[in-house]
């Protein structure tokens, strides 16, 4: 209960279509549900009052969505699986205004981390819908990619994904380079 961080009359809508009346929350990390809680996070779950592991609402013109990126340990990043599925729906459904995803784990990543490749089936579903912007972190640097269509190619049509990992600990170093980074 009470006044929690980012509380401002944003409309949430879980995935199941439930209008849950109240702020967005954020999107959970390896950090908080994975490692430091042996995958429970209850501290996470308690304090964001038990938020879906994915939702979207509406904001200033803007469609959010928040995903799951946890794909290593829990299969919902595949084709078929509720995740991948209600996401879809959720796509297909609000195909008339910009659009952010923003999940924990990047796709495309020259930090230490590396890319998260268990998401390139969600991220072909983004680009297929012409997703605009995915925002991601894990790594702690900074990454501008060039806009990539659903195979990771340059497309002026493609989703322009950002890695802003600036939080937690000192910033990471890139351990290599690719072509398709814009910054």
């Amino acid at each position: 209960g009470g006044t929690r961080p980012g509380d401002q009359g944003i409309r949430v809508r879980t995935r199941d279509g439930v209008d849950a009346g109240r702020a967005a929350e954020p999107g959970r990390g390896d950090a908080e549900f994975l490692i430091r809680a042996g995958g429970v996070a209850p501290g996470y779950f308690d304090y964001w009052d038990n938020v879906p592991k994915y939702y979207s609402y509406d904001a200033a013109g803007w469609h959010f969505i928040a995903l799951d990126s946890n794909c290593g340990l829990l299969p919902v990043c595949a084709v078929g699986q509720p995740q991948y599925q209600w996401l879809q729906n959720d796509l297909s459904t609000h195909s008339n205004i910009c659009t952010i995803a923003y999940f924990h784990h990047p796709v495309y990543n020259i930090g230490p981390e590396g890319p998260a490749t268990r998401m390139n089936d969600i991220w072909a579903l983004l680009a297929q819908y012409g997703v605009d912007v995915v925002m991601a972190g894990h790594d702690h640097n900074y990454q501008r990619w060039k806009p990539l269509n659903g195979s990771g190619v340059i497309s002026t049509s493609g989703v322009t994904q950002f890695v802003a990992g600036g939080g937690g600990h000192g910033t990471q170093q890139f351990i290599t380079s690719d072509s398709r980074l814009a910054i």
